[in-house]
């Protein structure tokens, strides 16, 4: 919504309307998404797993996945935001913000254990599963700058100190049926990485994490993990009623430090009995088999390290903007997020109402992750010098969350002064 400051999350080049803006501590904006592009809640809900974990849930399941299952999820709380106009052609702001990613891959072939016709045959599928999580705090300086009368450009730098992370660099797993010896073969290597509570600190060690009573002493446990992003970002005016957005945002990296730990699996394999739709109830020798095989020779070494790298969610936005009255506009957005090898492409149509100062509106509709039901909504109002909003991507998604794949919601209040007007005769 145009008339949000936290519009410029998208693009640093976007100027916000107030003269100056405060985001009150903790409230200005709390955000979380999430999204699969296979199962719901429902769908999973549905096969009662707890109860019955068992071949016939696995087939079931494997009816209902794709090839790669992808579940995402993050939030964000801005815990201190500011902006000011500082001339004609500068607008400067700070944001202080934590910020919790994941994405998770379950590849189809898991629930291959119990399908008979795969273990009728020789078979051989790869298993390469991903867990990719972070959470930090980010410190952004930015600024909006106008350069002429159509073209505007915008960038943030951020400080990044790493509270906690867990980095699959890599997980491959091969299984082979092997029908005339009756038997699975499963192979693999594994090498992965945490940072941030060291889990595997002695008691002595640990009683520095029961002393943490403030923020102070938060930075000297974490400060070891830090890292510096950029956010960047132009708008061109096409035309009098239109202008093209672009913003590339979390150009950067987290070096961690604090608690790394490496686990690892060298080239390692074991055999055990095929299983059928049975064989994975919990008094099945097969399956208490299967799992001291997997237990004992896929056991992970793990060793404190120096430190390691790992990259963010590099995200873009490419939006046309058309005024159709003074007081709405139509916008298409074209995005994406770039994740560890994983390309998430998608698109919104959105168009948004002034009420005169008080009161905006939005109605859009969004087509992601193979999720193309999500009809969104949201609305700002202005009590001078209180801004309160709500703002979702998927309205049904919240009411019907149990069968929503895909959800991104976001509230705050915020402090607002003065309003830009557009000048009739611009300082060029």
């Amino acid at each position: 919504m145009r008339s949000l400051p936290q519009a410029g999350y998208t693009n640093p080049a976007f100027v916000p309307t107030q003269t100056f803006y405060l985001g009150l501590p903790g409230i200005s904006s709390v955000a979380g998404y999430g999204g699969s592009n296979s199962l719901s809640y429902q769908q999973v809900e549905e096969l009662k797993l707890e109860d019955d974990f068992s071949g016939r849930s696995l087939l079931d399941l494997r009816a209902k996945m794709k090839d790669q299952n992808w579940f995402t999820g993050g939030a964000q709380v801005d815990l201190l935001s500011v902006g000011v106009r500082a001339n004609a052609r500068l607008y400067l702001r700070y944001r202080l913000s934590t910020k919790v990613v994941s994405q998770i891959m379950l590849p189809r072939g898991l629930a291959l254990l119990a399908d008979e016709q795969f273990l009728k045959t020789s078979n051989s599928i790869t298993l390469a599963p991903s867990v990719q999580a972070m959470g930090y705090l980010e410190n952004s300086f930015g600024a909006s700058y106008v350069v002429n009368q159509k073209l505007t450009v915008g960038a943030n730098i951020k400080r990044l100190t790493g509270l906690a992370n867990v980095h699959t660099e890599h997980l491959d797993m091969t299984l082979k049926s092997r029908p005339s010896e009756g038997l699975l073969q499963l192979e693999g290597s594994m090498l992965a990485y945490t940072a941030g509570y060291d889990l595997e600190a002695e008691d002595d060690e640990s009683e520095k994490y029961e002393e943490i009573t403030s923020y102070s002493d938060i930075m000297d446990l974490i400060g070891g993990n830090s890292g510096w992003a950029a956010d960047l970002g132009a708008t061109y005016q096409l035309t009098d009623k239109m202008q093209l957005g672009l913003g590339i945002l979390d150009l950067g990296t987290i070096n961690w430090k604090n608690g790394a730990r490496e686990y690892s699996i060298k080239r390692a394999s074991t055999t055990f009995q095929n299983l059928d739709e049975g064989s994975l109830n919990e008094d099945n020798y097969r399956a208490e088999a299967f799992a001291d095989s997997v237990a004992k020779y896929f056991e992970p070494q793990d060793k404190a390290i120096g430190s390691y790298r790992t990259g963010l969610p590099v995200k873009s936005y490419l939006n046309i903007t058309y005024e159709l009255h003074r007081s709405v506009h139509a916008s298409g957005i074209f995005f994406s997020q770039m994740y560890k090898g994983r390309f998430l492409p998608g698109f919104t149509a959105a168009i948004n109402k002034e009420w005169g100062r008080r009161l905006g509106t939005s109605l859009s509709y969004t087509a992601i992750n193979g999720s193309y039901s999500n009809v969104g909504a949201g609305f700002s109002f202005r009590l001078t010098p209180f801004q309160l909003y709500v703002v979702s991507d998927n309205v049904l998604g919240g009411i019907d969350y149990k069968n929503a794949k895909n959800v991104n919601v976001r509230a705050g209040l915020n402090l607002v002064f003065g309003t830009i007007k557009k000048p009739t005769k611009l300082p060029y």
